[in-house]
């Protein structure tokens, strides 16, 4: 198992409310993480955030489990993407 963090920043000038969606390569299988998830849905994990201020982070600590030793050497592909909700807009960007 090993320690691994989602971290996002508002260098904006609006104070957002939005999703983080991790997605995790297949061979990773995500474990637990200290801020608990509003959905996983195979390798996606979502985490919903409100009122991120001017300049403030937000940093979810999770534990992963990483391939097996046989795997050493292997390229693994995270993508984090944040959704931001604009206020009074019914669609997000």
């Amino acid at each position: 198992m090993v320690n691994y963090w989602v971290t996002i920043e508002n260098t904006g000038t609006t104070i957002p409310s939005g999703t983080i969606v991790l997605e995790l390569d297949p061979a990773i299988e995500f474990v637990s993480s200290e801020i608990e998830p509003e959905s996983i849905v195979g390798n996606k994990i979502t985490w919903a955030y409100e009122d991120l201020m001017f300049f403030e982070t937000l940093t979810i600590p999770l534990v992963v489990l990483f391939p097996v030793p046989d795997d050493v050497g292997e390229i693994v592909t995270n993508t984090v993407t944040s959704i931001i909700g604009i206020p009074g807009d019914e669609e997000f960007t």
